[in-house]
Protein backbone atom coordinates (compact mmCIF):
# COMPACT_ATOMS: atom_id res chain seq x y z
CA UNK A 1 0.00 0.00 0.00
CA UNK A 2 3.02 2.15 0.79
CA UNK A 3 4.82 1.95 -2.74
CA UNK A 4 1.31 2.54 -4.16
CA UNK A 5 0.88 5.64 -2.37
CA UNK A 6 4.61 6.79 -3.30
CA UNK A 7 3.98 5.98 -6.91
CA UNK A 8 0.83 8.02 -7.17
CA UNK A 9 2.25 11.16 -5.72
CA UNK A 10 5.84 10.71 -7.73
CA UNK A 11 3.35 10.85 -10.93
CA UNK A 12 1.11 13.44 -9.51
CA UNK A 13 4.49 15.36 -9.26
CA UNK A 14 5.54 14.57 -12.67
CA UNK A 15 2.03 15.95 -14.19
CA UNK A 16 0.98 19.04 -12.91
CA UNK A 17 -2.03 19.36 -14.87
CA UNK A 18 -2.99 16.24 -13.37
CA UNK A 19 -2.17 17.37 -10.17
CA UNK A 20 -4.35 20.44 -10.67
CA UNK A 21 -7.28 18.65 -11.41
CA UNK A 22 -7.28 16.25 -8.67
CA UNK A 23 -6.52 19.75 -6.14
CA UNK A 24 -9.23 21.38 -7.74
CA UNK A 25 -11.69 18.06 -7.24
CA UNK A 26 -11.01 17.96 -3.87
CA UNK A 27 -11.10 21.72 -3.07
CA UNK A 28 -14.86 21.82 -4.94
CA UNK A 29 -15.88 19.00 -2.92
CA UNK A 30 -14.51 20.27 0.73
CA UNK A 31 -15.88 24.20 -0.02
CA UNK A 32 -19.28 22.31 -0.70
CA UNK A 33 -20.09 21.49 2.67
CA UNK A 34 -17.08 23.05 4.65
CA UNK A 35 -16.31 19.89 6.58
CA UNK A 36 -13.82 19.64 9.64
CA UNK A 37 -12.53 16.37 7.67
CA UNK A 38 -13.20 14.12 4.19
CA UNK A 39 -16.35 11.97 5.00
CA UNK A 40 -17.07 8.89 2.94
CA UNK A 41 -19.91 10.42 0.37
CA UNK A 42 -17.37 13.42 -0.18
CA UNK A 43 -14.39 10.55 -1.03
CA UNK A 44 -16.95 8.55 -2.97
CA UNK A 45 -17.57 11.61 -5.60
CA UNK A 46 -13.51 11.61 -6.06
CA UNK A 47 -14.03 9.84 -9.33
CA UNK A 48 -11.00 11.82 -11.29
CA UNK A 49 -8.74 10.68 -8.35
CA UNK A 50 -9.96 7.25 -8.59
CA UNK A 51 -9.07 7.06 -12.22
CA UNK A 52 -5.34 8.13 -10.87
CA UNK A 53 -5.68 5.81 -8.04
CA UNK A 54 -5.91 2.99 -10.47
CA UNK A 55 -4.13 4.43 -13.53
CA UNK A 56 -1.10 4.13 -10.93
CA UNK A 57 -1.82 0.59 -9.98
CA UNK A 58 -1.80 -0.19 -13.81
CA UNK A 59 1.23 1.07 -14.58
CA UNK A 60 3.35 -0.02 -11.39
CA UNK A 61 0.90 -2.46 -9.47
CA UNK A 62 1.59 -3.68 -5.97
CA UNK A 63 1.60 -6.97 -7.19
CA UNK A 64 4.33 -7.67 -10.31
CA UNK A 65 2.59 -11.17 -11.00
CA UNK A 66 -1.08 -9.27 -11.34
CA UNK A 67 -1.64 -6.70 -13.93
CA UNK A 68 -4.73 -5.32 -15.67
CA UNK A 69 -5.76 -5.72 -19.23
CA UNK A 70 -8.51 -3.89 -20.50
CA UNK A 71 -12.03 -6.58 -21.50
CA UNK A 72 -12.78 -3.81 -24.49
CA UNK A 73 -11.62 -1.51 -26.40
CA UNK A 74 -11.80 2.45 -25.02
CA UNK A 75 -11.26 5.51 -27.13
CA UNK A 76 -9.82 8.56 -25.38
CA UNK A 77 -10.95 11.87 -26.33
CA UNK A 78 -7.38 13.62 -26.60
Amino acid sequence: MGSALAFCMFYLARHQDVQQKVFNEIDDLILENQPTTIQLEQLNKMYYLEQCIKETLRLAPSVPLISRVLTTDVTLGI
